[in-house]
């Protein structure tokens, strides 16, 4: 490039830069997450059919319903649960008892209440509590 002006050198120089800088500012945008939602592939329950909704409301009859228990701590027990598990960790395999678990993670009695009662409230009847990790207070009405 030795023949070349330095007026031309310049043009060549912020040319490139821009193409660059284009394709940078490209690859950035096409990298954001979408806000539209998307359904994943196979996560549909197959009742669940555009012909199986009801266009209104249920007036009679009787529905049953779960409400699953998150627990006094969700993101403590993910946390957790990757640290007994990552090699290196300070707390690799050092693994809680059920007991332990309930303890630190699972739903306390005011948490339990608090959902029955709201549950109660509502017009529900409360069929059944399983207040231990991963459990629910089943309801009817």
């Amino acid at each position: 490039m030795p023949h070349l002006t330095r007026g031309l050198r310049a043009a060549l120089t912020t040319a490139a830069a821009a193409s660059l800088a284009v394709g940078v500012l490209t690859s950035t945008a096409a990298a954001q997450p979408s806000t539209a939602r998307a359904g994943i592939a196979g996560t549909l329950p197959a009742w669940a059919t555009a012909s199986a909704r009801m266009s209104s409301p249920v007036t009679s009859g009787t529905v049953a319903a779960r409400v699953y228990l998150a627990g006094q701590d969700p993101a403590g027990l993910a946390a957790f649960a990757v640290a007994v598990s990552t090699p290196g960790n300070a707390l690799y395999g050092r693994y809680l008892t059920p007991a332990q678990v309930m303890a630190r993670f699972g739903p306390t009695k005011a948490q339990v209440k608090a959902i029955s009662g709201w549950l109660t409230q509502a017009g529900l009847t409360v069929t059944q509590v399983q207040d231990e990790m991963g459990g629910y207070v089943a309801v009817q009405g």
